[in-house]
This record gives structure tokens, sequence and C-alpha cells, in this order.
């Protein structure tokens, strides 16, 4: 009977392994995201607003493989029902991570939806830079990022595999190792044009003799699902994503518009509509341009570039609020709202640290 019996526990618990992978990617929450300051060099400027849609996952489910107890290989698909609560635990990752960098405020994700359903975009299943372009500049964004998930594959190895007891699986010695893939669209507000297209990869590996999962832990936020080899790649993938965002996002100078001018008898104040977690500091110097007219494609009417702008003067930061940047003008004349500010210098008075 002892001998009969092995066979069969092993296999029932190779059946159950596929079905604890699936609870992975069906599960709910927010993993712990990278630090980035492991690959990011420190950065002490201005940071771009910027915006993380939803992410979709267009893999059709998880591939899995498995060694049997005969030493041969299974091969299994398991379908992911769509929507999944797995590409928004991805987007809120990368969300986070980004602000972690030090280098972007993400602007409210739910907000852009809100806009984006009431302009059809999503109800028409499509991507449209341009009318994303448009809807992120209603709330102040430069640059969009947009992400797929594109691949997600497991593959078990090693023998011995552990017994089951419960809703707990136990593998002795075996180790799986999982790929996340994420392709990337980063999109100028300004033109409407997609900047770049990157993929962000992530691998990694877990030996199964250190894990003890019960399927109903497995969700985003867990220790089971951040140590597992699904939520180790998924923190690789965003890593490497945000080191290649920021790399990208290098080429969009920093920016602000003016909300507000104000003449006084000590001279013009102006109103930016950016605040305290811009990265502003109090004395840094800033430029004052009138926007060019944009340049668009005469057979698609798309903005493909905008004509060089007429610089009007500098200003310097006096004061922020929540949402506000008060600044004194240095030099020049002319200012109206809409204007475009661009970081100039950190003055000597704001210091060097965050």
């Amino acid at each position: 009977m002892r001998t009969t019996a092995l066979p069969l526990l092993a296999r029932s618990a190779l059946r159950l392994v596929p079905l604890m992978l699936c609870c992975t990617v069906f599960a709910q929450g927010k993993p712990t995201a990278p630090d980035p300051g492991d690959t990011l060099p420190p950065y002490y400027g201005p940071r771009k607003r910027a915006i993380v849609t939803s992410m979709d996952v267009k893999v059709q489910g998880v591939t899995t493989t498995a060694p049997t107890p005969s030493g041969s290989t299974t091969v299994v698909t398991l379908d992911i029902q769509q929507p999944t609560e797995f590409g928004t635990g991805l987007a809120d990752m990368l969300t986070t991570a980004l602000v972690d960098s030090k280098r972007f405020v993400v602007l409210e994700r739910q907000n852009f939806d809100d806009i984006t359903k009431e302009r059809t975009l999503t109800a028409a299943g499509g991507f449209d830079p341009a009318t994303l372009a448009k809807t992120s500049s209603l709330l102040g964004a430069q640059v969009i990022v947009r992400g797929a998930v594109t691949e997600l594959s497991v593959r078990r190895s090693g023998s011995g595999l552990g017994g089951v007891l419960g809703d707990t699986v136990g593998v002795s010695t075996a180790r799986s190792e999982a790929v996340l893939a994420i392709d990337l669209k980063i999109v100028d507000v300004d033109t409407g044009q997609v900047l770049d297209s990157v993929r962000a990869e992530g691998k990694a590996v877990s030996k199964a003799s250190e894990i003890d999962l019960k399927k109903g832990d497995l969700k985003f936020g867990t220790a089971a699902f951040d140590n597992g080899p699904i939520g180790l790649a998924a923190r690789k993938a965003i890593t490497d994503a945000v080191k290649q965002i920021v790399q990208r996002t290098d080429r969009v100078p920093w920016q602000a518009r003016v909300a507000e001018v104000i003449e006084g008898s000590d001279g013009t104040t102006i109103y930016l509509n950016v605040g305290e977690d811009s990265g502003l500091k109090e004395g840094d110097l800033l430029e004052i341009e009138r926007p060019g007219i944009e340049i668009k494609d005469p057979d698609t009417q798309l903005v493909i570039g905008l004509a060089k702008g007429t610089r009007l003067g500098g200003c310097r930061v006096t004061s922020l609020q929540k949402k506000l940047t008060i600044a004194t003008v240095t030099e020049g004349s002319g200012f109206q709202k809409a204007d475009i500010v661009r970081f100039v210098s950190r003055g000597h008075s704001s210091g060097s640290s965050q």
C-alpha cells in the first residue's frame, strides 16, 4: 500500500501546483513595490507629472511547466478571466516605484479614467496617443505611461514533491522560475506622440523548499506572493520599467504653467499650477516662455511638434503651497495665464536635499 500511495500523493500535489499559481493571478491586493534607489542615482530637481494608466493583461493564461514523478515534464496553460486584478496590482506597483524614484508626481489614475470614459476612449477599447494626451493635459500631466502584460510563465523543476494537508501545498526540493514581461508606451502630452516603446522583463527563481503556501493566502501584498516566483519577477520587471521610463523621459524638460499673474507695487507675482510635491524649492530660478504654435500633420491632423516658443523672462520661487507655487518676476514682462515655466537652476537658499 505504501508504494502505491506515494505516487498518488505526488500526483495530487502536481495537480494543485497549477491551481496554486492560478490563485496568484486572480488575487486582489497590491504587492510591495521595489526600491528604485538600487538602480537610479540620487535626484534633487523638480519632478515631472505623469499618469500611469490601467495596465492591460494580454496573455490568455499562465503557462506552467512541472515535472512528473516519472521524470517527464507536463505543460499546463491556465486561463485568465478578464478583467483581472493582476494588471491593476502591477499598475499600482509601477505608480509607487515612480513616486519613490523622486523624479515624478504621479497623478490620480481615477480622475484620468473618469475623463476617458466621458470621451468614450475606454469604451472603444483603442489606444489613441493623441486622445490620451488631450485627456492628460486637462490634468496637467507631462507624460503618460501605458503598459500591458505580454508574457507570464512559470517553470517548475526538481523532484521530491511533498505532501498535501488541507489547503496547504508543500514542495521539498523543487524550484520555480517565473518570467513576467511588460510592454510600455511613453506618450508626450504636448504632442501626443509616443516617445518610445520599451519592454521591461523580470525573472526570478524560488526554491520551493522555502515556501509553504496556502491557496487562500496568495494575493498581492502578502508574504507568500511577494516572496514567491511571480511576485519576485513582478518586482524585477517594475524596477526595469522605472529605469527605462526615467531614461526615455529625460528628453522631456520639466515644465509647469502660469495659473495667474498679479501686478503689484513691489513687482509682478507669478502663480504656478504645481505645489509642494513638485520638487521645487524656495529660491529656484525658472524661465517663462510663450508656447509656440502646434505643428500638425496635414493628412492626419495629429500634432507632430511645436514651433519654438518666445522667451518672456524669468522668476524666482518664493514660497510653495499644497497645490500652488508662488514666484517673483526677476526679469521680463507681458506674462499671461498658460505661459510655460521651465526649470533653470537650483537657488542658493534651497539646499541640496529633498
